[in-house]
């Protein structure tokens, strides 16, 4: 088990010990920072994944998304660099948004009534209070 730290720091200190930290959050921000500029110039479905040496990776959800994008490259770049000097390509995955499929319904069992009044008794006689609680739940919502 780890140990509380003996002083809490802010938010601040935090970010001028650790300087790992504090460049993923510049990075991070200026992530934010170039989704709204291409958010002027294209759908808000697009994302932007990375800015690195001049690429600028943007993903989309479908591929007919992408090949717009792809269709006024050159016309996005010159329009970002006002933003991006060093802007000089654009690279663009698909990517499609995952949803998780619905959870299963399970079926509960019925509890029958003799189940039910052995865990109420139950519920009754034990010395802990979370699982007496929990118990006595149980037995009554099982109708």
């Amino acid at each position: 088990m780890t140990k509380p730290p003996k002083k809490i720091l802010t938010v601040d200190q935090l970010l001028k010990r650790n300087s790992e930290l504090r460049n993923t959050l510049d990075q991070s921000q200026q992530l934010l920072r170039i989704e709204q500029w291409v958010h002027q110039v294209l759908p808000s479905a697009v994302r932007v994944a990375r800015f690195d040496a001049g690429t600028l990776h943007l993903i989309c959800p479908d591929a007919a998304l992408a090949t717009q994008v792809r269709y006024r490259q050159q016309e996005l770049i010159q329009q970002l660099q006002q933003h991006l000097g060093s802007l000089h390509q654009l690279q663009i995955s698909v990517r499609p948004d995952f949803k998780p499929p619905p959870p299963e319904t399970v079926e509960r069992p019925e509890i029958s009534a003799r189940n039910r009044e052995l865990l109420s008794q139950t519920a009754s006689i034990i010395d802990h209070p979370q699982l007496s609680k929990a118990l006595k739940k149980l037995a009554k919502n099982s109708d």
